[in-house]
Parts: C-alpha cells; sequence; structure tokens
C-alpha cells in the first residue's frame, strides 16, 4: 500500500452523503465524473458533478510540489468544510480521489447506505518511482477478461502506472 509522503490526521469526521456535488476544474471532468461512479459503486453514494469551485469534494488545479516534485503531486486536505483535492493535472488529481477512496471505512462499504464518514486529513503525496508497474502473463496462465479489468482497477487503487500485459510467448498466442 503506497504510503504518503506526508499524512496528518486530525481530530473530527466529515460525512460524505448521497446528493453531494464534486466541483471540478475543466481540465479534471473525466476524474470527477470517475470519482462520482466510483462513490455510487463503493458506498452507495450518489453524486451530481459540476464545473466550478463549489462543492463538498473539489477538484482543483493549482502547483503542488512534494521533495521538489510535481508531475502526479497532489494535496488532499478533509475538513470540516469538506474535501479539497488540488493537483496540478488530472494524473495527480487522480490519485488524490485514490487517496480519498481509501479513507473510507470497510463499513461504509459493506453496507452501501449511500453515506460514508472519513477522517480530517491532510495529505500530500507524489510517486516516489515514475515507474510503478504489474506484470500479467495469460500466456501460461489464461485469465478472463473481468479478471483483467479487476486487477487494472486494483492498481489504480494502489497508483500503479504501468502494466506489462505478456500475450503472447512462442507459439502461445492469447487475446
Amino acid at each position: 500500500i503506497p504510503t504518503p509522503v506526508k499524512y496528518e490526521e486530525m481530530e473530527g469526521q466529515f460525512e460524505l452523503v448521497s446528493g453531494l456535488v464534486i466541483a471540478h476544474d475543466a481540465s479534471m471532468k473525466k476524474e470527477a465524473i470517475f470519482l462520482a461512479e466510483k462513490l455510487k459503486l463503493d458506498a452507495g453514494i450518489d453524486a451530481e458533478v459540476k464545473e466550478g469551485d463549489l462543492g463538498t469534494i473539489v477538484l482543483k488545479k493549482g502547483d503542488v510540489k512534494v521533495n521538489g516534485k510535481s508531475a502526479e503531486a497532489y494535496g488532499l486536505v478533509i475538513s470540516d468544510k469538506g474535501v479539497e483535492i488540488q493537483a496540478v493535472d488530472g494524473v495527480g488529481a487522480f490519485y488524490g480521489l485514490q487517496s480519498l477512496r481509501a479513507l473510507v471505512s470497510a463499513d461504509a462499504l459493506r453496507a452501501k447506505r449511500g453515506s460514508a464518514k472519513v477522517p480530517f486529513v491532510t495529505v500530500e503525496d507524489a510517486p516516489r518511482f515514475a515507474y510503478r508497474g504489474m506484470h500479467l502473463d495469460v500466456v501460461r496462465n489464461f485469465s478472463k477478461k473481468e479478471t483483467v479489468l479487476n486487477l487494472i482497477d486494483f492498481m489504480a487503487f494502489y497508483k500503479l502506472n504501468k502494466f506489462h500485459f505478456h500475450i503472447t510467448d512462442d507459439e502461445g498466442w492469447r487475446i
């Protein structure tokens, strides 16, 4: 499990409930839609996606530097005012929203009751390595399409960015 560069937890929790608004910078629309889909799937939370900077969860563009790096870096702040994810681009915002998803309790994920509490935190993070990958060899051990797609979802959750899909070897070809 990737450990953030900086993680500071404060006293208190913020409740994500159905009907919340995910506001986003124009360049982060795909990430906002992805988060809305995952909140619904993970915890049963219905969310509305809007461009702008007023919402329960805000994805905003900003200069974020962590250990001198800005590529793929993000800042995540959860307070009584809501959730703010700041990043240079959509990639950093994507990693920030994965960290937000990781803070949702297992009980909320199991219940899918349309709400989830997350702790008040400040997170600053950037990948330590450019290549963070995984290899899947379906030539020797065949995997179903659903298995491969689930693996890719798990890779995204753990912020892995390279997928080596080994589909050919000698006489064996799998597509």
